[in-house]
């Protein structure tokens, strides 16, 4: 990888191996330090860095994220003759043309054409991306739908360790709604403050506490003041994520909200961890969301954009508490069915032997 991102989190023995961006040639640095450039040149530069430490652990397959001009998968694949798995998170090109700064399209999109259709095989996150990917030209029967998950165990929330949360919160007694992410504006974060205002015309406002930080977050905290609504709304700006259990055990819901323009194609990882940690849950009715929150049965849906139905939902779940607690032990079990990386690994696994055995 490019970078740790951090350090592995307790009992995590896999060796990692990082590959820093160095810095670009002049011949490769584009005057507005573009994205794209350096994703390219990331790209390009890597295989030969990578090969020699691939060629002593000799891989059986090639399992790679995919990234904006991201051919390092392919180029290594081919040099050590082993059949490449790529996994598909999003349409990269569209998402960086929304919303991070990508200018030029052209190129990029045909280099994403070419990196998709040339994998061996493709694990794409939801239904939506198997669409997306079959239009660019990929077989249907070369993609596997794997959704995200959760390490449920990680989630686990006893009864001393909520207490213990919500009073290092100071939330005396009020229901706790938890978001966690960043605050970007395609998860519509000023939702949760206008619902908030709602609530509390109604006399029934819970604490708004939101785990994360991102951009939105000024506009969100001028929102609230505007509102009167600052003494509601907890900012713990960006967490490690071994901390995000301790401030979902504070909580009474979780929340998952979306902007209406937001694309179907996501799997949103804080849903299976708001589900694992016993938590009923209000989201967006968008993608397959409906899959894991189903409606009275694991939590409650909302049409995007609509904060008075979030409220609505809201409200549901704090007045009835014995419902709600219901809707979060459904959740947990529909995970533990469904959404764990154990699972998943387990299906990458096979998937890996299928290719070794196709190749033999």
């Amino acid at each position: 990888c490019g970078r740790l991102g951090g350090s592995a989190p307790e009992g995590f023995d896999v060796p990692l191996v990082e590959f820093p961006l160095e810095e670009l040639p002049p011949s490769v640095r584009a005057p507005d330090g573009s994205r794209a450039v350096r994703a390219a040149a990331y790209a390009s530069a890597l295989p030969a860095r990578a090969l020699p430490a691939l060629r002593d652990f000799r891989p059986d397959v090639l399992y790679e994220r995919y990234a904006l001009n991201g051919t390092t998968g392919l180029a290594l694949a081919a040099d050590l003759g082993i059949p490449h798995v790529l996994e598909v998170n999003a349409p990269v090109v569209d998402e960086d043309l929304a919303h991070r700064g990508l200018t030029s399209d052209a190129s990029v999109r045909a280099l994403e054409r070419t990196i998709v259709t040339h994998a061996d095989r493709i694990v794409a996150v939801s239904e939506e991306l198997k669409r997306w990917l079959v239009g660019l030209g990929v077989e249907a029967g070369r993609i596997t739908v794997l959704a995200n998950a959760v390490d449920p165990g990680r989630f686990e929330v006893e009864a001393e360790t909520r207490e213990d949360a919500r009073r290092q919160l100071g939330v005396d007694g009020r229901p706790v709604v938890a978001f966690v992410g960043t605050l970007k504006p395609w998860h519509d974060p000023a939702i949760l403050v206008r619902s908030l205002g709602v609530l509390r015309a109604r006399n029934a406002a819970p604490q708004l506490l939101l785990v994360g930080d991102g951009p939105e977050r000024e506009r969100l905290e001028a929102l609230a003041r505007q509102e009167s609504l600052s003494p509601l709304v907890t900012f713990t700006g960006s967490v490690a994520h071994d901390e995000v259990p301790a401030y979902l055990a504070a909580a009474d819901v979780g929340v998952a909200t979306y902007h209406p323009d937001t694309g179907h194609y996501f799997s949103p990882l804080k849903l299976f961890e708001y589900l694992a940690a016993g938590l009923p849950v209000v989201a967006a009715e968008l993608g397959e969301i409906p899959h894991c929150v189903r409606r009275g049965e694991t939590g409650l849906l909302y049409p995007p954009g609509d904060a008075e139905a979030l409220a609505d939902a809201l409200a549901t779940l704090i007045a009835d508490r014995e419902h709600a607690a219901a809707l979060g032990r459904n959740g947990r079990e529909h995970v533990l069915r469904h959404h764990t990386w154990r699972s998943n690994a387990r299906a990458v696994t096979a998937l890996a032997a299928e290719l070794t055995e196709q190749g033999s």
